[in-house]
């Protein structure tokens, strides 16, 4: 027996209200939720002393949500890996917020990522740790629109995780017409 999906008019009904930059936005009550419907987001903020410093981090998960499954599984790993990897390496109190989007990787509009390029441009922090599956969703740094975006910042740095490892993509390295990953 395959497990059941909530019906969207259903689903609809438990969706959180709340205000980002000045506008109210719809998003699913919990990340668990967000993972079990396509086109659900959920953007989590924490450690407000934290933000805007250096060292302040971000967790953007991209997952997909395949025909027959309850949940996206892609998802649920890359957000317990990245948790575990910014605890492990970066330091968890310096992470001031998780970026999730079930969508497709092709798909440039989505809400969480959208609102986090919009943090990143308010100055909320300048670090983003991403966890790729077969494609970057949009932050591939060879992109000639993720190359304008990231040059136009006064500073930012893209941790990829990537064959057991983060690789770091730095402005700098974009500004030079770079696109290699530096280690």
């Amino acid at each position: 027996m395959s497990p059941k999906r909530i019906p969207e008019k259903q689903h609809s009904q438990r969706v959180t209200r709340t205000i980002v930059h000045d506008q109210e936005i719809e998003m699913e009550p919990t990340v668990f939720e967000a993972m079990m419907r396509y086109g659900a987001y959920r953007i989590d903020r924490m450690n407000p002393e934290r933000m805007g410093k250096p060292e302040a981090i971000v967790l953007y998960v991209l997952g997909d949500l395949p025909h027959q499954q309850p949940y996206s599984r892609r998802a649920k790993h890359h957000l317990l890996t990245g948790l575990m990897l910014v605890r492990q390496e970066l330091g968890i109190h310096n992470l001031v917020g998780v970026y999730l989007d079930i969508n497709d990787g092709g798909n440039l509009e989505r809400p969480a990522y959208q609102e986090m390029k919009r943090d990143l441009q308010s100055g909320f922090f300048r670090r983003i740790l991403f966890l790729p599956g077969e494609d970057l969703g949009g932050l591939d740094p060879s992109s000639q629109g993720w190359r304008q975006f990231f040059t136009d910042l006064p500073s930012c740095e893209l941790l990829i995780f990537q064959s057991g490892r983060i690789r770091r993509i730095h402005r700098r390295t974009l500004r030079r017409g770079g696109s290699a990953l530096a280690d």
